[in-house]
């Protein structure tokens, strides 16, 4: 489980493309004091598992599907990658209980300036517009928001520039995919709605 507090942005040092998963390598230092393999950290949202690690550099596998659903397959070498290890059970949840497995993915629409501040606007994936709710929780590429704006097509969050300034949030660029982890609350809600409805039909 993660909290969806972005530790720190990794950069990408190697990748191996092999046909069966790839094998990638990221450079994060800040992160490996502690590290043990075997341990999760999120990479962009995506829990994945530590398979070797130096004092600066840990690498994980990515399966097919896994590549299929996110945007990993989508980084090259020398991108960033935000960052979180598994959260530690006496420690504080500052934003939300996320799981890191990946639902799907939206483009990126662009940035707004609105009042001063910077408001980010994503595309709403089809099938997906029911676990989405105004000021509700939503992950990006591992981030904890909050919806600002929901509309049938377009989701937009509000950005502090902290996060954008210590997260990859700063590199993002119009149609590029985002990752989207979507509260599991919602998903519960709509599996229990969809087992109701069979009941009476």
């Amino acid at each position: 489980m993660f909290s969806g507090i972005v530790e720190t942005t990794g950069i990408i040092t190697h990748i191996d493309k092999n046909p069966a998963f790839w094998t990638l390598t990221i450079n994060a230092p800040s992160i490996l004091s502690d590290c043990k393999l075997g341990d999760s950290i999120a990479v962009n949202g995506i829990c994945l598992s530590v398979i070797a690690f130096t004092q600066n550099d840990f690498t994980i596998n990515a399966i097919p599907e896994t590549l299929a659903k996110t945007n990993l397959g989508d980084l090259k070498i020398n991108d960033a990658v935000n960052l979180e290890r598994a959260l530690q059970f006496n420690a504080r949840v500052g934003g939300h209980l996320i799981q890191g497995h990946v639902d799907t993915t939206c483009q990126f629409i662009g940035f707004e300036t609105i009042d001063n501040g910077t408001v980010a606007h994503f595309t709403l994936p089809k099938g997906y517009e029911h676990y989405l709710i105004d000021k509700g929780y939503i992950a990006l590429d591992g981030m904890s928001l909050t919806i600002a704006k929901l509309t049938d097509e377009i989701f937009s969050i509000a950005f502090i520039p902290l996060t954008i300034e210590s997260t990859v949030v700063k590199h993002y660029k119009p149609q590029q995919n985002i990752n989207i982890e979507v509260d599991m609350v919602g998903k519960y809600l709509r599996r229990f709605s969809e087992i109701k409805e069979q009941l009476h039909a």
